[in-house]
């Protein structure tokens, strides 16, 4: 089941963020991202494949995501590879979203590509953006991707408003969504009907 939700992840999350498709490498999925910051990325289902990617000569700032535990990454790691934030690799069969009504003085903006690519963004009254949130359709699945709400509007309800405007629209055209949660983040999803899969260990190569 991981290696399907990685796999999902991998092809929803390119679209969403205008990548070129991943492709198979090290027993998982390899994205030549190429953007500031981030050469490439492996997506990657079994701890036991990291050492394919990191015994091998790799650009700076290539990044490893792997649905394991740190424990079961970091002590093993070779000199050059360091620690990111981890994550939680969560999923959901999408249907009828629990009702999140906007906060009175925001108003919602949606931006559908036609790309497969999905944005919302919330605003206040002055134009000011409050959250925003995107998804990446890879039919069956969605992959949610970059749901932010910022330091002077959060607890307010926007993160669960841009989550379910999104869901609303993509549920016609994807069957299950699939992201990666932070620890604050994690609670939200639960609380919308998200199932946490597994942890998600995430390294970086800096020479």
């Amino acid at each position: 089941m991981t290696a399907d939700l990685m796999a999902g992840w991998a092809r929803g999350w390119a679209v969403s963020r205008g990548a070129p498709a991943p492709v198979p490498r090290a027993g998982g999925w390899f994205i030549p991202t190429g953007v500031p910051g981030e050469a490439a990325r492996y997506l990657l289902h079994d701890s036991a494949d990291v050492p394919r990617v990191t015994g091998t000569e790799v650009q700076p700032h290539t990044w490893i995501k792997v649905s394991a535990a740190p424990d079961d990454v970091l002590p093993h790691l070779p000199a050059g590879w360091e620690r990111r934030h981890d994550g939680h690799l969560m999923h959901r069969r999408l249907g009828d979203s629990p009702s999140a009504p906007l906060t009175e003085g925001y108003t919602a903006r949606l931006d559908d590509t036609g790309t497969g690519a999905v944005k919302v963004v919330i605003r206040e009254s002055d134009g000011e953006v409050a959250a925003k949130a995107q998804a990446g359709i890879a039919a069956p699945i969605v992959v949610f991707d970059r749901v932010e709400t910022l330091p002077a509007h959060q607890r307010r309800g926007l993160g669960r408003a841009a989550m379910t405007l999104l869901t609303t629209h993509v549920a016609t055209r994807a069957s299950a969504g699939i992201l990666v949660a932070t620890d604050e983040g994690r609670a939200l999803y639960e609380t919308l009907g998200w199932i946490t899969a597994s942890p998600v260990t995430v390294i970086e190569y800096v020479p």
